[in-house]
């Protein structure tokens, strides 16, 4: 069993990067650092400011990470900008 957190960001909100299980945005969120997490589902507008890793990316709306994405596969129904 894993001891990682999940994030979630509802609204406007700034959260730092970091480890996490299951990493949910909905509304306008930016993770501030590197990410990595088991998933990433997005609904809204995100910003990811660091290097990503994940495992299972479900991406609804508009993501941008700004700088590496260590995975190859993803699921985008929206607008993706690396």
């Amino acid at each position: 069993m894993s001891n990682k957190k999940d994030l979630k960001i509802s609204g406007a909100s700034t959260m730092p990067g970091g480890d996490y299980c299951v990493v949910t945005i909905s509304g306008s969120g930016k993770v501030d650092g590197n990410l990595c997490a088991d998933s990433i589902i997005c609904s809204g507008s995100s910003k990811i400011l660091g290097n990503v890793c994940y495992a299972k990316p479900y991406l609804l709306r508009l993501l941008s990470f700004k700088r590496r994405c260590s995975n190859k596969d993803m699921r985008v129904a929206g607008s993706l900008k690396i």
